[in-house]
């Protein structure tokens, strides 16, 4: 009976050496309290719409709008850019050489400003060519979170 309990007092001194006490941890010997630091980090994420297509139809001038949506770090901003020149090409005429302005101010969002709805930023593509035809070109936008 000795010999049992002389095992059994080693095996519960070898569990708590293997145990022990991390070097992050707080380790009370008598009565008292302490604190642990709980953290938790979630990433920014978003979503951003860009128009699929833009008409001006025979206007000169069409206004569009970009949204945005998401949850980001308080010291984050998401922003929306578009290159201000458009190539535009003619439908027939292979030596036409125009060109399109877009305008888009102030496509920003900084940390809390962005929610779980989507909010707009307008801008603008200006085309004033008066020659008949078909026109086509491209918006090049870019999406950035700094």
């Amino acid at each position: 009976m000795k010999k049992l309990l002389s095992l059994l007092t080693v095996a519960s001194m070898m569990a708590v050496a293997v145990v022990g006490v991390h070097a992050e941890d707080t380790e009370i010997t008598n009565d008292g309290g302490a604190q642990a630091t709980v953290t938790k980090t979630n990433e920014s994420s978003y979503s951003v719409l860009i128009p699929k297509a833009i008409d001006l139809g025979t206007a000169t001038e069409k206004e569009f709008a970009v949204q945005a949506k998401g949850n980001i770090a308080p010291t984050q901003t998401l922003s929306v850019t578009v290159e201000e020149t458009i190539a535009m090409t003619r439908t027939g005429d292979a030596g036409y050489s125009g060109s399109a302005t877009a305008e888009l101010a102030d496509a920003t969002w900084t940390g809390n400003a962005l929610t779980s709805d989507y909010t707009s930023k307008n801008g603008t593509v200006t085309f004033e060519e008066t020659k008949a035809g078909s026109y086509t070109g491209t918006a090049e936008f870019t999406v950035t979170l700094q």
